[in-house]
């Protein structure tokens, strides 16, 4: 995997079941449509009200990936009823 992109986001704690679900569910059929991409959804502890999610490349990965944006994009449509405050990107990559 050479990048990984973490978007994160708070929500209210009564709706972090049905957040969680909404985000596992895109992620889940992102995951199919893009055969080696490997996605995530985290939990801060404590508190437990703020989410991050993770998407990846494996060694699978096309050979031109769809663009972080569109991928983020597909989500975050589903989520934002949810959403309290703004969803924060930010993409790494190993260190040489």
């Amino acid at each position: 995997m050479t990048q990984v992109l973490y978007v994160y986001y708070r929500v209210e704690a009564a709706d972090r079941a049905d957040c969680v679900a909404a985000v596992r569910s895109a992620q889940a059929a992102l995951m199919q449509h893009h055969p080696g991409l490997v996605a995530a959804v985290l939990s801060q502890v404590p508190g437990h009200t703020t989410l991050m999610e993770t998407y990846a490349w494996s060694s699978a990965a096309p050979a031109v990936p769809p663009a972080w944006s569109a991928l983020e994009a597909e989500v975050g449509a589903r989520l934002g009823r949810w959403i309290v405050g703004t969803r924060h990107l930010e993409l790494f990559e190993p260190c040489a």
